[in-house]
């Protein structure tokens, strides 16, 4: 299924797993602190696009099929396990994402309820 060789580095699972840090850390911020609560939001979507633009660059267009791939086990009495890949159609959808959102966190002020925005 994958076409490469997994890097070192899981960076599919850290795409998926830095924002949701992201979200765990404000909902458990203080609620008083709106500043410091799209500090970290913006922290959480500027490392996933950092990331995003890792994975841009380390992309090879000429492989077929899934690159960067990671496989994790999630019910291994079922059989059943987490396949992550990225095609080159995805990609794109994944870059504009990681690209997207630090600048949507920036030009926004919700105003109030700043904990249930950002998260």
């Amino acid at each position: 299924v994958l076409a490469s060789a997994s890097p070192s580095f899981p960076v599919l699972p850290a795409l998926v797993l830095t924002p949701l840090l992201g979200a765990l850390l404000v909902i458990l911020g203080p609620r008083r602190r709106p500043e410091l609560l799209k500090l970290v939001a913006v922290l959480a979507t500027m490392a996933t696009g950092a990331l995003t633009l890792w994975l841009l660059s380390a992309f090879d267009p000429g492989v077929d099929g899934f690159q960067f791939g990671s496989r994790h086990a999630w019910i291994e009495e079922l059989g059943i396990s987490w396949l992550f890949g990225i095609d080159g159609i995805s990609l794109f959808l994944v870059a504009l994402t990681g690209i997207l959102f630090p600048i949507a966190i920036l030009a926004t002020d919700p105003g109030h309820d700043s904990r249930a925005y950002y998260a």
